[in-house]
C-alpha cells in the first residue's frame, strides 16, 4: 500500500474515531434535562359565615305576655309604639327582653334591698326618719307580675329598660311598703333604688 492511500486511510479512520466521538457527545448532551418546579402558592381566603340566632319562646314566657296584654287591654305601646308594619317580628324580642328584664330585677331587689337601705334614713309621710338594720329586714315581696311593673323607659337596640316595682317588706315585725326603681343597661342590672318607704 502506497504512501498516499495510507494516508487516506488514517485521516478516515481519524475522522470516523472524531465523528463517533462527537456522535456520542452530541448523543448525550442533544436532550437537555428539563427541571419542572412545581410552586404552590397559599392564598388567604376569608370566609363569612353567617350565623342566624332564634330567640326560643317558652310557653311560660307566651302565657306570661299573653296575661300582660290581656291585663292591660292590649295597650302595650311601650312595647310597638315605634313599630313599622314590616317590623312585627320585633315583638317577639321585645317581648322576651321585658320578661327576662322583669325577672332579673325582681330577683336582684329580693336579694338586694335589706343591703340597699341598711344603715339609711328614710324620712316618713309624717316627716319622722327611720333607719334600717339589715339583719332585721325579712320577707322581701316583689309584685312582679308583668301588669304590676310600670315600664318607666326603654331602648330596646341597646338593651336598656327602667323598671318600677312595688315592694313590701317586715323591719322588726313591722310592715312596710317600698317603691323600688331598677335600671338595666346592655342587659344587666345597673342600678337599684328604693324609695316611698311607708309604714303599712
Amino acid at each position: 500500500m502506497n504512501e498516499k492511500i495510507k494516508k487516506i486511510m488514517t485521516g478516515i479512520g481519524i475522522t470516523t474515531m472524531l465523528g463517533a466521538t462527537l456522535f456520542a457527545g452530541v448523543a448525550c448532551t442533544a436532550e437537555p434535562e428539563v427541571v419542572i418546579e412545581e410552586v404552590i402558592k397559599e392564598v388567604p381566603v376569608e370566609v363569612v359565615k353567617e350565623v342566624e340566632v332564634v330567640k326560643e319562646v317558652d310557653n311560660e314566657k307566651l302565657a306570661q305576655f299573653s296575661q300582660y296584654v290581656f291585663d292591660r287591654d292590649g295597650q302595650v305601646e311601650e312595647i310597638v309604639e315605634d313599630l313599622d308594619s314590616d317590623e312585627i317580628d320585633k315583638i317577639v324580642d321585645r317581648m322576651v327582653m321585658v320578661i327576662d328584664s322583669v325577672n332579673m330585677a325582681s330577683d336582684e331587689i329580693k336579694s338586694e334591698l335589706a343591703d340597699i337601705i341598711d344603715r339609711e334614713d328614710f324620712v316618713m309621710s309624717d316627716n319622722s326618719t327611720i333607719e334600717f338594720d339589715e339583719d332585721d329586714v325579712e320577707r322581701v315581696r316583689v309584685d312582679d307580675d308583668l301588669d304590676e311593673v310600670t315600664i318607666v323607659d326603654t331602648d330596646f337596640e341597646d338593651g336598656d329598660i327602667e323598671l318600677e316595682f312595688d315592694v313590701e317588706f317586715e323591719h322588726d315585725d313591722v310592715d312596710f311598703v317600698a317603691v323600688a326603681n331598677v335600671e338595666i343597661e346592655d342587659n344587666e342590672i345597673e342600678d337599684v333604688t328604693i324609695s316611698d318607704i311607708e309604714e303599712e
